[in-house]
C-alpha cells in the first residue's frame, strides 16, 4: 500500500498543469439589436476584412447563426531583434465572439508561438514553464517576458477592432 501511495505522489508531482493565456471582454450595445443582427454585421464585415471566400472559409473556424457564435483563427508577426532573434516568428491566437440579445462576449485564446526556436502554448505564467530550454532558461525567462508583454499590449488594440465589428452598423444596416 505505501508503494502505490509513494507511486501516486511522485506521479503527481509530474503532472503538468497550468491554465492557457486567455482574455475576454464584454461588448454592450443597444438592447433592441437582436443576435441575429450583431452575428450578421460580424459576419458581414469579417468576410469583408479576408475578402475572397477561401480566405474566409480557412480562417473562420466555427460560424454558427443559430447558437450565435463566431470564432476567427488570426495570426500575428511576432518580431524580435538583436541577439535573440530565432525567437522572432508569429502569435497564433482565435478571437471568439459570442452573441445575445444587445451584447456581445469577445475572447481572445489559444495563443501559440510560432517560430524556429518556438515557445509553444503561451501559458498564463510569468516565466517560462516548459524543459526543453534548460541550458537557456535565463535567456528563455526573458523572451517568455517579452512575448508575454508583446500578447498584452496586442490584446487591446484586438479588443478595439473587436468593439469596432460588433457597434458599427455595417453600410446595409443605414437608413440611406
Amino acid at each position: 500500500m505505501k508503494k502505490i501511495l509513494y507511486f501516486l505522489l511522485l506521479c503527481s508531482s509530474f503532472v503538468f498543469s497550468q491554465e492557457q493565456l486567455s482574455f475576454e471582454k464584454i461588448v454592450v450595445v443597444d438592447s433592441t439589436i437582436t443576435k441575429e443582427q450583431l452575428f450578421n454585421r460580424v459576419n458581414n464585415k469579417l468576410i469583408l476584412i479576408f475578402g475572397s471566400n477561401f480566405k474566409f472559409e480557412r480562417d473562420v473556424v466555427i460560424s454558427d447563426k443559430s447558437q450565435g457564435i463566431i470564432k476567427v483563427k488570426f495570426s500575428k508577426p511576432y518580431p524580435e531583434e538583436g541577439f535573440n532573434s530565432f525567437a522572432g516568428g508569429y502569435v497564433e491566437f482565435f478571437m471568439t465572439f459570442l452573441f445575445k440579445d444587445g451584447r456581445s462576449k469577445i475572447s481572445l485564446t489559444d495563443f501559440r508561438h510560432s517560430s524556429n526556436a518556438s515557445m509553444g502554448v503561451v501559458l498564463n505564467t510569468d516565466l517560462y514553464p516548459y524543459n526543453n530550454y534548460k541550458m537557456f532558461k535565463k535567456t528563455a525567462d526573458k523572451n517568455w517576458l517579452k512575448l508575454r508583454k508583446f500578447i498584452d499590449s496586442y490584446q487591446t488594440e484586438l479588443f478595439q477592432i473587436g468593439e469596432n465589428l460588433v457597434k458599427k452598423p455595417a453600410e446595409t444596416e443605414s437608413n440611406w
